[in-house]
Parts: C-alpha cells; sequence; structure tokens
C-alpha cells in the first residue's frame, strides 16, 4: 500500500446510507470532474468526521465567509446513529 495521500475534491454529496447493521455509512459523492465516488466511514470514524465538520464551519464562519449558513452546527455537535 502506497503512503501517498489521495486527495479528492468532492463537488457534491449525492447520498447517504446506512449499512444493514448499522456499522458503516456510505457516502456518496461527485468529484470535480463529475466522476461518482464512495465513501465508507464506520460508526465511530462517522462520529469524528461530524465533530470536525461542525468545527470547520464554524472555523468558516468566524473567517467570515458570508455564504455560510450555521443552522446545522448544533445539530451536528448532538448526533446519534440509531438502527430503526
Amino acid at each position: 500500500m502506497s503512503n501517498r495521500v489521495r486527495a479528492i475534491a468532492i463537488e457534491a454529496v449525492t447520498h447517504f446510507d446506512v449499512c444493514c447493521s448499522g456499522q458503516h455509512v456510505e457516502i456518496g459523492y461527485l468529484d470535480h470532474g463529475g466522476k461518482p465516488g464512495r465513501l465508507y466511514l464506520s460508526h465511530a470514524s462517522l462520529g469524528s468526521l461530524l465533530l470536525g465538520l461542525a468545527a470547520a464551519l464554524q472555523e468558516t464562519a468566524a473567517r467570515g465567509s458570508a455564504e455560510l449558513e450555521l443552522a446545522c452546527a448544533p445539530f451536528l455537535l448532538d448526533w446519534r446513529l440509531t438502527q430503526g
């Protein structure tokens, strides 16, 4: 396996899907060239991602992004994934 980091420029998120066991989440996306891709995250990794995204939203707003809506940040800080 290569130690090289693979950068993915995501243009749009297309879907989210939770596996049957509830242990993994699939996030579909389109890259900057319109090519579809998928990210597979464990439950624990999803939690880390959501906390990191909430922090990134707050930092972006603090730096003066006029287009950013922070309505979802409190939701991201108190999320739960449950099996229905």
